[in-house]
């Protein structure tokens, strides 16, 4: 009887501890939430960058915008897919303030980042992981600085990847190929986690029509423009135009092409590296067509796909990796072994935007460099811990 009694004691303890433990864990959570959510309001007072592409292009197509309306598409005035030109447009027309709006749409979208990491965390079993994903994500200094000081819209297509991402993981495949279809027709930079989707394929968790509907989706949202007078062709192929007029190895990012001469051959060493995605991508596939992934795997695999892909594709410009400092949030709340490599990744990407800033070079590139090959050495290790053991259910294969 004492025995029992010691036992019951020991159990309400734990269970009042656990309980006092998760309160205090909402308190700080909500508390960091609403420090986002002040820093965010008073970045919007900031200003933008001078000299950035707020200056440089988006003012100017929004002068377009507001003489011409929607008929600005039968000109070759941008070089962004229309999607969020559309956003641009319907600012100007509303007649809000353009660079203040143009945040505050980039500040919403990052916390459909949040609310999409904290998501895929509760898919995961992490309990309270919305909040924890609305907590940390908003004030992440990347996120900051890339929707309230740049002004830019990496937010937008991240948000669409990462609930891919999440539709994925509950077996959503049509949900999950319509995101993956937002996301490319806002940026290209949604390759980035082509290898993760490619081994879901081999592996039969996604059949081939499916990603049919991502060219599909980028159709529908060109239509607008072409009837308004777009060339459908040249809008069918912004991206071969972005690649052809960005010929750079890398802008400000601490690849691998940070140590090519600039007499080298760009052409050459773009096709190479380009090439070489191509290469780890089927290489993924096949290698890992057998694994028995759980859902839980996901997030991690998706982020090792980024990550790997940013560190050879050439032309990487230094907000590229936005969907990786995001994502990587999600990673080290689901399992702590991923705590280094968030914790790295963001500084590689803190690293490449003091490179655009301040127009940095020689030691900052090389600590950024560094800290990337760490970072990654960290990230496998960390998957190859992980690998199989699952953090949610398995997947049906259909």
């Amino acid at each position: 009887m004492p025995a029992l009694l010691k036992i019951t004691e020991q159990a309400l303890y734990l269970q009042t501890n656990m309980r006092g433990r998760r309160y205090i864990e909402i308190i700080v959570a909500s508390l960091l939430i609403v420090a986002g959510l002040v820093v965010h309001i008073k970045m919007l007072d900031l200003g933008v960058i001078k000299n950035g592409d707020f200056d440089n292009f988006l003012r100017q197509w929004m002068g377009y915008m507001e003489r011409k309306g929607m008929a600005v598409f039968s000109t070759d005035f941008s070089d962004y897919t229309p999607p969020y030109l559309y956003v641009l447009n319907a600012i100007v027309q509303l007649g809000l303030p353009w660079h203040e709006t143009v945040k505050v749409v980039s500040g919403i979208f990052g916390y459909l980042c949040a609310f999409a990491v904290g998501m895929i965390c509760k898919e995961s079993g992490v309990k309270n992981g919305v909040l924890w994903g609305l907590a940390i994500v908003p004030l992440l200094p990347t996120v900051l600085i890339n929707s309230m000081w740049f002004a830019q819209c990496d937010a937008i297509y991240t948000s669409f990847v990462l609930w891919a991402l999440y539709f994925a993981m509950r077996e959503r495949r049509w949900m999950t190929v319509v995101m993956l279809g937002l996301a490319f027709s806002i940026k290209l930079q949604t390759i980035l986690v082509a290898p993760f989707f490619f081994v879901l394929l081999m592996q039969k968790r996604f059949k081939v029509w499916h990603f049919l509907v991502i060219p599909a989706v980028y159709i529908v949202m060109i239509v607008p423009a072409w009837l308004s007078g777009g060339d459908f062709v040249a809008l069918l192929t912004t991206y071969f135009r972005q690649a052809a007029e960005y010929t750079e190895l890398q802008l400000n990012f601490p690849n691998i092409y940070l140590f090519f001469d600039a007499s080298v051959s760009k052409s050459g060493i773009r096709t190479v590296g380009v090439l070489s995605v191509v290469f780890l991508t089927l290489l993924s596939g096949w290698l890992l067509r057998k694994k028995e992934w759980a859902a839980g795997d996901y997030p991690f695999m998706a982020l090792t796909s980024i990550v790997l892909v940013s560190f050879i594709l050439p032309g990487m410009h230094e907000r590229y990796m936005y969907s990786a400092d995001v994502l990587a949030v999600s990673c080290a709340i689901i399992n702590w072994r991923y705590i280094a490599t968030a914790v790295g990744i963001e500084m590689v990407s803190l690293i490449a935007y003091g490179l655009y800033v301040f127009r940095g070079r020689g030691m900052m590139c090389n600590v950024g460099f560094a800290i990337f090959v760490v970072a990654i050495i960290i990230l496998v290790i960390a998957d190859k811990n992980i690998l199989g053991r699952g953090h949610g259910n398995k997947i049906r294969k259909d």
